[in-house]
């Protein structure tokens, strides 16, 4: 599930159902983000849930096997999709957030990109800090356990030694200059949206 997906909100134009049914109706919501499914298949999916658990009499014996078996004959370009989200995070937190901060606090002193082992350990330990935070929102509605706090203490520990290591192993690999650094990010990030947009997925 990347973050698109995860914010994808088009429930919003779809009749609830009868609050007996409203786990196997938000099941089948989490399962389309879960799939990253286009905003058109996850609209007819969720209607199609919609529609069938109206009836407030009726058990819905095997509903969740139909509905994964819909699911999946949805889902394409499952991996591709999975980590479009990449070039939006990396430019974010790690361009914006992280690279220009420093540099600004620094005075620019330097206009040159440090690519450090602690810097890669860094942008991909926070990245899957972050894609594991937005399964576990998914998969653990109950936000009142033990289990749910204790998961968030361990993304976040997983967080903080992704930034220690950026401290930690700085021998320079290469260098980049700012600039050519900031153009291989845009370009990835219009890149990105462009095709998300194709594929309506926002």
């Amino acid at each position: 599930m990347n973050i698109y997906s995860y914010f994808q909100r088009v429930e919003r134009n779809i009749q609830g159902v009868p609050s007996k049914h409203t786990g196997l109706y938000n099941e089948t919501i989490n399962q389309t983000k879960l799939a990253n499914l286009s905003k058109t298949s996850s609209y007819e999916i969720i209607s199609w849930a919609s529609d069938l658990l109206q009836d407030d009499n009726n058990e819905f014996t095997g509903f969740k096997e139909e509905m994964k078996k819909r699911v999946n004959e949805k889902k394409e370009h499952f991996w591709f999709r999975e980590f479009l989200d990449f070039p939006l995070y990396l430019f974010i937190y790690i361009t914006c957030l992280n690279v220009l901060y420093d540099m600004i606090g620094n005075g620019f002193q330097s206009s040159m990109v440090l690519i450090t082992p602690g810097f890669l350990i860094q942008i991909i330990g926070v990245y899957v800090s972050i894609k594991l935070l937005l399964l576990f929102l998914i998969k653990q509605p109950d936000r009142s356990t033990l289990v749910f706090w204790l998961g968030l203490a361990f993304l976040f520990f997983i967080y903080m030694i992704s930034n220690y290591a950026l401290r930690a192993f700085d021998m320079v690999i290469f260098t980049m200059p700012l600039w050519l650094w900031l153009i291989v990010q845009i370009v990835l990030l219009v890149g990105s949206y462009y095709y998300i947009k194709k594929e309506d997925l926002i």
